[in-house]
């Protein structure tokens, strides 16, 4: 049978169920002070950070995410050869990388016969097939808080392919 079919059957146990957020922080937190915030946060929030230098959360989040991603799913094409939705190589580089953090923190805290795992939005678009390569069987869904563009408007990406499949 599908692997949908049977997770829905299975449903989600009666009982505690326990959420964690796996995420960035808005602020860039030093080095030496990461572990007593992952601990706090973890421990007041149910928060699990994942920090990011930050040249690469700029770049993956300010530049490519928001500069990008963002208006190719809201139907905004970039029409001149300066505009900033131009895609680039360092900004889908530093995506790639910023997504593989999240699938390296999930890998840390995942058990995988027991949790699963919900993507939100484009920021983590490749992040299901980081984590699909590590593990066959996990339990993972992926909302995208907009409509996905037609196929029109989504050609023009040229990493298309990589995206579509990654969260397929």
């Amino acid at each position: 049978e599908a692997a949908l079919i049977v997770q829905a059957r299975q449903g989600i146990t009666t009982g505690a169920l326990q959420v964690l957020h796996v995420g960035c922080l808005p602020v860039d937190i030093p080095a030496a002070q990461q572990e007593d915030v992952s601990a706090e946060l973890l421990h007041n929030f149910g928060m699990v950070p994942v920090f990011l230098d930050p040249s690469l959360k700029a770049l993956f989040y300010k530049d490519f995410c928001k500069q990008k991603l963002w208006p190719l799913l809201h139907y905004q094409l970039p029409l001149a050869p300066t505009s900033p939705a131009r895609f680039d190589q360092d900004g889908w580089t530093a995506y790639i990388k910023a997504n593989k953090a999240f699938a390296d923190k999930l890998t840390e805290i995942l058990v995988v016969e027991a949790d699963f795992v919900w993507v939100h939005d484009y920021h983590l678009m490749v992040l299901p097939s980081f984590l699909r390569k590590r593990y066959h069987r996990i339990r993972l869904g992926f909302f995208l808080h907009s409509p996905f563009p037609s196929s029109e408007i989504f050609r023009t990406f040229p990493r298309r392919e990589e995206g579509l499949r990654s969260f397929l």
